[in-house]
């Protein structure tokens, strides 16, 4: 009996020790695919099945954070846009949402690295909403997932619709359109390119870039004006902090019909880690490290 009772153990101690393994190799594939979480430990997120449950029971609230232009691109259908830099300025711009009964007061914003609708539920807690949830996956992995609850510039997509528009940032990281440092550079310097800067007013300030034909915008600013008469057909050249907010640039460039353009892979953080100064010459430095891929 005493042998039998042992061999149970045995096989159970196994058995713990698996599902052990298990969970510890799933939090540890959530911590990479999910960097930010790590950094807001008290936040919740939810996943994009457990959004779309709480969608079809009309037990949740979806707040866009991002910015104007690319909630104008593409959203979850039915969200409210809120940039996630107005929460916690000046009356609570939540409230009023939150007036009807919820489960769960949900953020997002483009993905997985992207920090905004993390900083928008946290200052969210603070005011003392409740059922505060991350939607971390990010418009791209619902779009992919829900391409019916998903409006592409004014209009329900499809999967087909998916296909044929939507580039996420895997796929707009293959393309033609990127290029490095020295060939960016290169081209902005040949003086037959207007050149963008996506950058906020604030990083302009710290590491300014001089350029030939150099203009300075917003992501919202760019979609205002690209739809104009004076604005370039062709030959632009656009760059921001970090390679992020390109990708939407792109999406109101095609929208255009603006041919001949290109995006700094990577971003201004890229161009400093290549030793490149504002001027783009080379400056002997290395600033920091390269832009997250």
């Amino acid at each position: 009996m005493s042998g039998l009772i042992s061999t149970w153990r045995s096989i159970l101690l196994a058995v713990m020790c698996m599902v052990l393994a298990l969970t510890t190799t799933a939090m540890a594939g959530d911590e990479d695919k999910f960097p930010l979480r790590k950094k807001w430990p008290n936040l919740v997120p939810i996943s994009t099945q457990e959004l779309a449950a709480a969608r079809s029971k009309k037990e949740a609230i979806v707040v866009d954070v991002r910015t104007a232009a690319e909630y104008e691109i593409m959203n979850i259908a039915g969200s409210h846009h809120i940039p996630h830099d107005k929460i916690g300025v000046g009356d609570d711009p939540l409230r009023s949402l939150t007036e009807n009964p919820y489960s769960v007061l949900v953020f997002y914003c483009n993905g997985t690295t992207c920090a905004k609708s993390y900083k928008a539920a946290d200052m969210a807690a603070l005011l003392g909403h409740k059922g505060v949830r991350v939607y971390d996956g990010g418009i791209f992995e619902w779009a992919e997932t829900y391409p019916a609850e998903t409006i592409f510039f004014g209009r329900r997509m499809t999967k087909e619709l998916v296909k044929q528009y939507v580039v996420n940032e895997e796929d707009f990281d293959k393309g033609p359109w990127l290029v490095n440092t020295l060939e960016f550079i290169d081209l902005a310097k040949s003086g037959n390119y207007h050149v963008v800067d996506l950058r906020e007013r604030r990083e302009r300030t710290e590491y300014p870039i001089q350029l030939p034909n150099l203009n300075e915008a917003t992501v919202d600013q760019l979609a205002r004006s690209c739809g104009q008469e004076n604005f370039p057909k062709t030959r632009v050249l656009v760059f921001d902090n970090v390679g992020k907010q390109i990708i939407w640039a792109k999406y109101y460039l095609d929208r255009c019909g603006v041919k001949d353009y290109f995006f700094l892979r990577g971003g201004v953080l890229q161009w400093r880690a290549d030793g490149r100064d504002g001027k783009g010459d080379k400056s002997g430095k290395v600033f920091g490290r390269p832009a997250p891929k």
